[in-house]
């Protein structure tokens, strides 16, 4: 049985939608896969029975895609929340007259409910209560859900302890797409979510930083983590010179199309300069890539495609520049983008346009600018090497910082 609802519920779902580049909506499993025989009232007794918090966000284990997003869902779940059990809460399916629950093990439970059902939406608030303790990852969980107001009344309970990991300034990003309405209702609920959370996690100093000018000082703890998993900025062993195929530096592009990631500008420079370097671009949708080509000339010495995480690892190795060029703006300013930690983890040397992203320009890390990659201005392999090699161990010296506030940030949600 569907409900019918709103035009006005579904159009702004469908433009968040449009604006995360998650295409049509849908659900990670179908009624029948779900775990018929687990209740809400099974639910509450696991949750009375052990450390347990409550996640807004998708169960990664269940999520096709593995961008940045994905990837700190699932680095949090290891690093910060392992010992507990995580029940993980996806309201606004209205198509849905009970909840979907899928649990994956003892540890893991994922809920899909339709928070415009009053019933549905007191039992998920059940749960927030029982459990004590809520992660929310990033203000796009609630702004995606047209009645989140009504989810969002556990965010001033002082009995559930609130964590908020901002991953990025929301608002300012869906204004660039000109959405301003949503914008608006994305701008309310990041100040509630400042006033009110117990830590707030940020990505980037720069991002502490831009709140507090937003919304003067927070009433929470305010955790600066780039990343959550131990031990991710350890060196490697140098690699040393790499090699060049057909005497040509390897340039590598690993990320998403969003607007602020430049990817016309990014194309109308690979296009230029084809002919003088090796370009490898991978992206969660090649065909759309190449339909925003265009007609640039220069499309036949592009490799264009897509790769997992772990095969990136490989594709790395034979790379000598990673493309990050990002504009000077709010959004890119407070950012810390997960493909720039990857390109100096594995001894690529970024190329960008601006250094105000997140606290690059504070770390002292070592680039090449767009502009010397299009008039061919860079270094030799042997200069390119070391400063490949002192990126990598001034990101290893913010390893054992990361790792205590790691275990800080745990302690405290426990």
């Amino acid at each position: 049985m569907r409900r019918d609802r709103s035009p006005s519920g579904e159009q702004h779902s469908s433009a968040l939608l449009r604006i995360l580049g998650l295409g049509a909506g849908r659900m990670f499993f179908s009624q029948t896969e779900s775990k018929q025989n687990t209740t809400w009232a099974d639910l509450l007794d696991i949750a009375k029975k052990n450390p347990s918090i409550c996640v807004f966000a998708p169960f990664f284990a269940l999520s096709d895609e593995k961008d940045g997003y994905i990837r700190r869902i699932e680095a949090v779940d290891r690093s910060l929340l392992d010992g507990m059990v995580r029940f993980y809460l996806m309201g606004g399916h209205p198509e849905l007259t009970s909840a979907n629950i899928l649990s994956s093990d003892n540890e893991h439970y994922y809920i899909e409910f339709d928070s415009r059902d009053c019933k549905q939406r007191k039992n998920a608030l059940s749960l927030i209560t029982t459990c004590g303790r809520a992660y929310i990852h990033s203000v796009y969980r609630f702004v995606a859900d047209p009645v989140s107001p009504r989810m969002q009344r556990f965010i001033r309970r002082r009995d559930v302890k609130l964590c908020w990991d901002v991953h990025g300034a929301v608002p300012e990003e869906i204004m660039l797409n000109g959405e301003m309405h949503i914008a608006s209702v994305a701008g309310r609920i990041e100040k509630r979510l400042y006033r009110n959370a117990d830590i707030i996690i940020c990505v980037s100093q720069s991002m502490a930083d831009h709140l507090a000018e937003k919304y003067g000082s927070a009433s929470g703890k305010v955790v600066v983590l780039p990343m959550l998993e131990r031990g991710a900025f350890a060196v490697k062993e140098h690699p040393g010179n790499r090699p060049m195929p057909n005497g040509k530096p390897v340039v590598v592009y690993s990320g998403g199309l969003q607007k602020w990631q430049n990817v016309p500008e990014m194309l109308d420079l690979v296009s230029a300069t084809a002919e003088k370097y090796e370009y490898r671009l991978f992206v969660s949708d090649p065909g759309l890539l190449r339909e925003l080509w265009g007609g640039r000339p220069g499309l036949d010495r592009v490799l264009i495609d897509f790769r997992t995480p772990e095969e990136m690892e490989e594709e790395y190795k034979l790379c000598h520049y990673g493309l990050l060029l990002r504009d000077d703006t709010a959004v890119n300013r407070v950012s810390f983008p997960t493909k720039l930690m990857e390109y100096v983890h594995n001894g690529v040397v970024p190329v960008m346009k601006s250094v105000n992203v997140g606290d690059f320009r504070a770390t002292g890390l070592g680039y090449v600018s767009a502009d010397d990659l299009r008039t061919e201005r860079i270094p030799d392999e042997l200069m390119r090497s070391s400063v490949a090699e002192n990126n990598r161990k001034r990101l290893c010296e913010w390893s054992s910082v990361i790792d205590r506030n790691i275990e800080k940030t745990r302690s405290t949600l426990k």
